[in-house]
């Protein structure tokens, strides 16, 4: 156990203000973005066999520093002695939108983490986890923008 990185459980995401939660979420989200167009950045081969790992990337995506929290207005998050907070337990960047009692993708279902459309990446779509009632879906974009998704179940439009 790494006392240097406190894992945050769903149970410690659930007792969060909404203000923390939303900051947070948003975090995540410019982090995964970030993540990804340094994933493209440093596997960006001509030979066409290697393309971005994305699994890397939703991975240090959830894994926030002192700086970032800090620069977030998050910082009281860390205790004074720990460097890193891990979000992977409560903010899920993989797997599916919904599932049914065994875990499969039921009819409908779109998978966690980037949703890419013609002109490159659109949004990310991550699920977090709310204890006995289930779990909710956000969709955010480069910047942390909430976004909806449209009737049609493509276009996408900000929260307002």
């Amino acid at each position: 156990m790494n006392h240097r990185v406190r894992t945050l459980t769903a149970n410690d995401f659930e007792a969060l203000s909404p203000a923390i939660t939303s900051r947070l979420l948003r975090l995540v989200a410019k982090r995964a973005y970030a993540e990804l167009l340094r994933e493209m950045a440093e596997n960006n081969h001509d030979d066409g066999c290697c393309g971005p790992d994305q699994a890397d990337a939703k991975l240090r995506a959830c894994r926030i520093g002192t700086g970032q929290l800090a620069a977030a207005g998050l910082g009281h998050l860390l205790a004074h002695n720990q460097r890193e907070l891990d979000v992977t337990e409560c903010v899920l960047l993989t797997g599916w939108s919904q599932t049914d009692a065994v875990g499969d993708p039921v009819r409908g279902a779109r998978p966690l983490g980037y949703e890419f459309g013609a002109a490159g990446f659109r949004y990310l779509r991550l699920k977090v986890p709310r204890g006995s009632i289930g779990s909710a879906i956000f969709l955010l974009d480069a910047e942390g923008r909430q976004l909806r998704l449209g009737a049609d179940g493509y276009s996408v439009a900000p929260v307002l």
